[in-house]
């Protein structure tokens, strides 16, 4: 009877364990429903009030405030475009919007060149003073993709011309001069990297939530005059969660950061880089850049420029196509940069000799280097036979 009543009792306890786990479901599933519905009705009251605001707009004329604040908007647009940034080079002077409320988006195919371009726009910047701050230009990067000290070791070697590929390569001394960098360059300001794990918080670029939080932060410190020079998001697929709605789609998520990104741009008084994945092109290449671009398309639309980098390892060299563009005329026009040592260069006939040389000088080195270990192995099988 003994046996029996254990096995009753064992079976119950069994019973209520299940009974708590399904229950504790249950809880954890309706939390989340919850969540999900909370943000889904915010949105929807939000649009309903929005819409109610426009159903009573004064729209016969403007007021003169809408037109004071007009035209300080204005002088501040006017200011800022006489005092536009270089991008990366002198090549995309005319061509490149650097400066507020423009929308830059670089689109790429993976290992064509993103993350060294990312580099070259920080390294550019902080090599120009802000005409009115006197001061050196500062960027915020914004990373979901890389590991952030990456992205000033890479700077680092811009500034030290040494190639970053290698990690095995660095002399001790050279280490010792990127952990001193990678100091310096944060405490003066010139560079900030915040990943999606940042001072004990996560979510912060992989959520449509952190961003919004970030861009929040960002204008907190712009009204009391502190900004940086320009934002570079590295990269925009990446953005593809949301606390508030955890079944959210992708390209559902990245609408949301699309329209978040629109509103910001226009009030944060910097350019905004955003770093973009491509598909790659079709056998006949005739795939328009838009159908090329992974996830959610409207990122295209909202941009104000678009260019397409695309790295020429045997040449070189890197291929850009710019596809959009604010007041210029030569859309599809290609033009090209040099690449030396992780540095975006003049692309020009000198570069083009110096590069031939380059190239002459590494396959003499690498023929010696297999000439050497293909003696040496002839040599250490002689010296197995005696």
């Amino acid at each position: 009877m003994s046996k029996e009543k254990d096995a009753l009792n064992g079976f119950l306890q069994e019973a209520i364990e299940e009974d708590k786990r399904e229950f504790k479901l249950r809880k954890m599933k309706l939390e989340l429903d919850e969540e999900k519905t909370t943000a889904r009705y915010e949105e929807l009251k939000a649009s309903r009030e929005n819409l109610e605001k426009v159903k009573n707009l004064k729209i016969d004329y403007m007021s003169d405030e809408q037109i004071e604040l007009l035209r300080r908007d204005n002088k501040e647009y006017m200011e800022a475009a006489q005092h536009s940034m270089m991008f990366i080079h002198p090549v995309f002077n005319g061509v490149v919007s650097f400066f507020m409320k423009n929308l830059i988006l670089v689109l790429g195919e993976t290992g064509k060149g993103k993350s060294t371009a990312v580099a070259n726009i920080v390294f550019t910047n902080m090599t120009q003073k802000n005409p009115i701050t006197g001061k050196f230009r500062r960027t915020l990067v914004l990373t979901n993709e890389e590991n952030p000290s990456d992205f000033i070791n890479k700077v680092t070697c811009l500034m030290k011309g040494w190639n970053y590929t290698n990690h095995s390569d660095f002399t001790a001394e050279q280490k010792e001069v990127m952990d001193t960098y990678m100091y310096h360059l944060p405490k003066a300001g010139l560079i900030n990297v915040i990943g999606d794990e940042y001072e004990g918080t996560t979510g912060n670029t992989s959520t449509i939530e952190g961003m919004s939080a970030l861009f929040d932060r960002l204008l907190e410190y712009a009204r009391k005059g502190i900004f940086y020079d320009c934002i570079l998001i590295d990269y925009y697929q990446n953005v593809n969660q949301s606390v508030k709605d955890p079944t959210a789609k992708d390209h559902e998520v990245q609408h949301k950061f699309t329209l978040l990104l629109d509103r910001f741009k226009n009030i944060y008084p910097a350019p905004i880089v955003v770093m973009c994945q491509l598909k790659p092109s079709d056998k006949d290449n005739k795939a328009p850049y838009t159908e090329r671009i992974m996830g959610r398309k409207s990122i295209a639309t909202k941009a104000t420029v678009v260019l397409e980098l695309e790295s020429e390892p045997k040449e070189m060299r890197t291929k850009w196509t710019l596809h959009k563009g604010r007041y210029v005329t030569n859309l599809g026009q290609t033009f090209y940069t040099g690449f030396y040592l992780g540095k975006i260069v003049e692309y020009g006939a000198d570069f083009i000799r110096k590069a031939a040389e380059w190239k002459a000088k590494m396959a003499f080195k690498k023929q010696a280097k297999d000439i050497f270990q293909e003696n040496k192995e002839k040599i250490d099988a002689l010296k197995e036979k005696k």
